[in-house]
């Protein structure tokens, strides 16, 4: 049996967890404080073999029976598989996205629900936030401000971190399991470029809580973000999504990006 409140959305939350015994609380408060709170949580273990799926199934059996499922993988497949597979099990017409290591804004759900649900939308995201602190914010927001966005814009900035997207489960799009970088931009450009409604929001209403480019081991990663970032515009280009001119301009628009995140993270000194 699930939560049968009226106060719940018909919303699943996927949050694929990789050797994240130490961050999925914080995750799972926030997900707990919403002013609306989704119908079903699904928490996808990548093979963590670090005591992850026992605390998951820890965390399950704290909260009323059928809100929290737990699934496993038997060997690491990656964060598309995760969440593919967690898209799969979702039972409610809504998916939020949450990555372990983030956390929501109190009325996130509630929010971005009703734009979804007003306005046809098939994907929308907002902002988010740098908060260290493990302190989950419950400032006073508006959520008004939800326009649709030109897809082009989404080949010069990743608008959407992967914490802040909600769609609708029926949209025939999956993340590429075999792209472990960049899967989740190649997943938005392509329900962008493919006609459908997307919309962004400039309110913050997810939290990271470490620097993007100033983790401790992150640096050995960005090269590996970048060539996942430039396959998504080959990709785009061999689809006739966008022109050679679209794709070259793109390109080199990344590698200016690269060259700027490399020197910042100390990955140049």
């Amino acid at each position: 049996m699930g939560i049968s409140s009226r106060d719940d959305l018909p919303v699943s939350v996927v949050i694929p967890c990789y050797r994240c015994r130490g961050t999925i609380d914080r995750a799972l408060v926030s997900i707990c404080s919403q002013t609306k709170r989704p119908a079903e949580i699904l928490l996808i273990d990548d093979a963590s073999n670090d005591g992850t799926l026992e605390k998951l199934w820890e965390l399950q059996a704290s909260h009323p029976e059928g809100w929290i499922k737990v699934h496993s993988f038997n060997e690491n497949r990656g964060p598309g598989a995760a969440r593919n597979s967690g898209w799969k099990l979702a039972q409610q017409p809504f998916i939020a996205f949450l990555d372990a290591d983030d956390s929501w804004h109190s009325r996130k759900i509630e929010i971005q629900y009703k734009y979804m649900i007003g306005n046809n939308a098939v994907m929308s995201g907002h902002s988010t936030d740098i908060k260290i602190s493990n302190e989950i914010s419950y400032l006073s927001c508006d959520g008004l401000d939800f326009n649709n966005i030109n897809p082009a814009v989404l080949l010069f900035k990743n608008l959407y971190s992967t914490s802040s997207v909600m769609l609708r489960r029926d949209i025939p799009l999956r993340f590429d399991e075999k792209q472990r970088f960049a899967e989740d931009y190649r997943l938005w450009t392509e329900i962008a470029f493919s006609g459908l409604a997307v919309a962004y929001s400039k309110e913050r209403l997810a939290f990271q809580h470490k620097h993007p480019f100033l983790v401790s081991g992150l640096s050995s990663r960005i090269l590996d973000m970048e060539l996942g970032e430039l396959n998504v515009f080959r990709k785009l280009h061999n689809a006739r999504r966008i022109s050679t001119t679209q794709m070259l301009t793109s390109y080199i628009w990344s590698i200016m990006r690269y060259l700027r995140r490399a020197v910042i993270s100390g990955r140049f000194r």
